[in-house]
C-alpha cells in the first residue's frame, strides 16, 4: 500500500463497483480485466470532472508565451468549442469506448 492512502471501506462504493463489475461480466469482459476496464473509465470520468470545474481561462493563448507558437495557434479563440473541457470529453469517452470494444470484440481483454 503506497503510503498516505488507505483503501475503500465504504459498503455503497463495493456495491457500486460490483453492479458495474457484474454488467461488465455479462457484457464479455473476463473477469481478471473486469477491475481495470472500471478504473480506466473511473480515471477518465474524475479526471474530466476535475478539468470542468477548472477556470475556463486555465491554459490560454494570451496566457501562452509567444514562442510557443503551436500552442498558441491550437488556442486560437474559433477553436474555443472544440477545446473546451466538455469536448475533450467527450473525445476521451468516445475513444475509450471505442478502444474498449475494440478490445473486447478482438478478444484481447
Amino acid at each position: 500500500m503506497r503510503r498516505g492512502s488507505t483503501s475503500i471501506r465504504d459498503l455503497s462504493t463495493y456495491e457500486m463497483y460490483d453492479i458495474v463489475v457484474a454488467g461488465l461480466r455479462r457484457g464479455g469482459w473476463p473477469e481478471a480485466s473486469t477491475v481495470a476496464v472500471m478504473r480506466t473509465v473511473e480515471a477518465h470520468v474524475l479526471g474530466s470532472a476535475l478539468d470542468i470545474v477548472a477556470p475556463s481561462d486555465l491554459i490560454s493563448q494570451d496566457s501562452a508565451d509567444e514562442r510557443f507558437s503551436e500552442i498558441r495557434a491550437a488556442l486560437d479563440p474559433q477553436f474555443t468549442d472544440s477545446s473546451s473541457a466538455e469536448a475533450a470529453f467527450d473525445l476521451g469517452l468516445r475513444a475509450l469506448i471505442d478502444g474498449l470494444a475494440r478490445q473486447l470484440d478482438g478478444g484481447r481483454a
